[in-house]
């Protein structure tokens, strides 16, 4: 039975570590052919891509099919929405 556990999850694993390549080579091909298109060129070091360049590549990556996620802060997840609450008196 552990034997057959551990075959299953190591099928698993590789079947998700294939997929995960297989979507970053998408994105990869995605990223380069919108940087070729928009004729962008990559920032100096250290420094950021202006907001123009930003807005046109994520643009590019959206007419594409790819949408860049929403930050969360790691494991926890977006933050809350604060609500403002009214002290009665």
């Amino acid at each position: 039975m552990t034997k057959l556990f551990i075959l299953s999850l190591a099928t698993l694993l590789m079947s998700l570590n294939s997929y995960a390549g297989e979507r970053r080579e998408k994105m990869r091909a995605a990223f380069e052919a919108c940087v070729q298109e928009n004729n962008l060129q990559k920032p100096e070091r250290g420094s950021r891509p202006s907001d123009e360049d930003r807005a046109t590549m994520a643009a590019c990556l959206k007419g594409k099919g790819i949408e860049k996620p929403e930050r969360s802060r790691g494991r926890k997840g977006p933050r809350p929405v604060k609500q403002e609450v009214e002290e009665e008196n």
